[in-house]
């Protein structure tokens, strides 16, 4: 049996995730990599600590990108069809996790984003 290496391993298990948009399942986490690439909840943790980063953190910034994605090209919807529709349970921690990655609330970035968007199509 040919084992894979961590690097090959770590990057099939992040392309999967986000080529499939597994992170869009509210409840998708460790136990999910583990059943699907079969390893231990140990190697897999190691996986991602190794990179700097952990499981949660790694499916939360692919959740608050396909988020900022939304609201860049879904403009009429709401925050709350946002935050649901990238995975987030809850509304406040969508807010609360966007605001700490980006610096600014999904509002105040939503009506930025709107005010260059309308400024560039007067010029």
């Amino acid at each position: 049996m040919c084992r894979i290496s961590e690097e090959r391993l770590f990057h099939d298990i992040t392309r999967t995730i986000r080529e499939e948009k597994l992170f869009l399942q509210p409840g998708f986490g460790r136990s999910d990599i583990v059943e699907r690439f079969h390893i231990t909840a140990h190697r897999a943790g190691m996986l991602f600590s190794k990179r700097q980063t952990s499981i949660p953190e790694f499916i939360r910034n692919c959740r608050l990108e396909y988020a900022e994605q939304m609201m860049i090209n879904q403009q009429q919807a709401s925050l709350a069809e946002i935050a649901t529709q990238s995975g987030f349970i809850h509304l406040g921690t969508f807010m609360h996790d966007f605001k700490d990655k980006y610096g600014i609330t999904p509002a105040r970035f939503r009506e930025t984003r709107l005010n260059s968007n309308s400024s560039n199509i007067k010029d």
